[in-house]
């Protein structure tokens, strides 16, 4: 099998895969030994188990080129069978590998009186010292919130799914930690382990749609991630793991490092709001 790669645009490609005249005929074989029943069947009634067959090495195929490619994929295919003859078979599959978002005008974004003022009430209750990093980071993380509302898209459950599992085991590992049992969190609040997965889910669904919003703030504003910043991010990640970075970098060769790049890019984006804050929105003394 052999296959080739094209972007259609940012958000989709389109893998097209090659099978010979042997490679199907091998796995229509494989086929026939593990489904004898749907194959004498289709023996039987003259029909035809080519369909199964192709399915299969489609399958199996699609699976290993997913796998190579360096982001996570998190929708399903659209297959396609493109030619089925004496020269072989050639199928396609069209798949959405990112979210699509649509960015508001965040030129324009702002902060409500009354928002602003309830972020001053709370940061005059904190040590002097604080309050300048506190006030900035609330303003920031309302003006998140506010880019999250003006840009429209959707999360996939797949992708969700994912966040909520990660979020789900942390939780149980700090109720270990703190020499609990998941079973009695889920006694102690009337609720179980799928109602709490679900309640993940949605929460998952919202941090993931600011990060998405940030980092199409990113793309707008040309903040993405320079090779600089991601060695520098990978150094600070190989000191914190005790990992030489050469050996680090082997590791975030396939996939990893486009999560890198993203965490940097949306960080920029985040740093950005925290401009316009201070530009907008100075402390009274300032």
């Amino acid at each position: 099998m052999t296959y080739t790669l094209e972007n259609i645009d940012p958000n989709h490609l389109r893998f097209v895969f090659q099978f010979s005249t042997e490679e199907f005929q091998q796995a229509a074989k494989e086929y026939a030994e593990k489904n004898q029943k749907e194959y004498l069947d289709a023996i039987r009634s003259q029909g035809s188990f080519r369909k199964p067959v192709i399915t299969e090495l489609v399958r199996k195929a699609y699976a290993k080129a997913a796998m190579e490619y360096p982001q996570e994929i998190y929708y399903t295919p659209l297959l396609t069978l493109e030619q089925d003859d004496q020269r072989g078979i050639v199928c396609s599959a069209r798949v959405q590998i990112a979210p699509a978002f649509t960015l508001g005008d965040y030129h324009s974004l702002s902060i409500s009186e009354a928002e602003l003022a309830q972020i001053d009430r709370e940061v005059s209750t904190l040590p002097e010292e604080n309050r300048a990093d506190s006030r900035r980071y609330l303003l920031q993380t309302c003006m998140v919130s506010q880019l999250g509302k003006i840009c429209t898209g959707d999360v996939p459950d797949t992708m969700a799914g994912e966040r909520a599992s990660q979020m789900m085991n942390a939780f149980e590992q700090q109720l270990d930690n703190n020499g609990r049992r998941i079973e009695d969190y889920y006694k102690e609040c009337n609720t179980n382990e799928n109602e709490l997965f679900l309640d993940f889910v949605n929460e998952a669904k919202k941090q993931l749609h600011s990060r998405l919003s940030l980092y199409e703030l990113a793309k707008a504003e040309g903040l993405l991630a320079t090779d600089e910043e991601y060695e520098a991010e990978l150094a600070r990640l190989a000191d914190m793991s005790m990992m030489p970075v050469q050996r680090l970098r082997q590791i975030f060769a396939k996939r990893e490092e486009a999560k890198v790049r993203q965490d940097i890019a949306i960080a920029k984006a985040a740093e950005y709001l925290g401009r316009m804050v201070d530009k907008r929105y100075p402390p009274k003394n300032g």
